[in-house]
């Protein structure tokens, strides 16, 4: 996947959820402006259901990465608390979402502990049939997931 995949002309469907601050709250919304876009576009409730569930992990991970060691939401220039977007993309064979932050650090998988609550997100995506990856431009960075659509999808974006 290139680093700019969303800004190619292929995208059927395009939407965003506005900036907001990478609180605790932040996954519900965005959860909820994935299940009304998809809906919008016609997406299958199983395949929307799942994108949901996707992007809800990627949102709680950059909302963690923006968390202080105390547990308090860090802040950026401006004394503003740092912010997450949620982008959706569909070019009617597949659904992208990208989720952005201004958090420090990298995105990885790691095995979770047998007993651990965190850990298992990254390797859930994967089992729902979904690749991620991430890349960086200056201080923001993108944590991307895709997954394929089904025939039933397809043809609705088509209609």
């Amino acid at each position: 996947m290139t680093a700019l995949l969303a800004q190619a002309p292929s995208w059927l469907h395009s939407s965003s959820m506005p900036p907001v601050a990478a609180l605790r709250t932040a996954a519900g919304m965005a959860r909820l402006h994935v299940r009304a876009v998809l809906a919008e576009w016609g997406v299958d409730t199983g395949t929307s259901e799942d994108m949901e569930l996707i992007v809800s992990e990627l949102v709680g991970n950059a909302v963690n990465a923006s968390t202080g060691s105390d547990g308090r939401p860090l802040y950026g220039l401006g004394g503003l608390v740092l912010p997450v977007q949620v982008y959706l993309y569909t070019d009617g064979a597949r659904l992208l979402a990208e989720i952005w932050d201004e958090a420090p650090g990298q995105p990885y998988s790691r095995p979770p502990g047998s007993l651990e609550e965190n850990g298992r997100g990254l390797t859930m995506i994967r089992e729902l049939g979904a690749r991620w990856g991430w890349w960086q431009r200056g201080n923001r960075k993108c944590v991307w997931a895709e997954m394929p659509l089904g025939s039933d999808d397809a043809m609705a974006l088509a209609g």
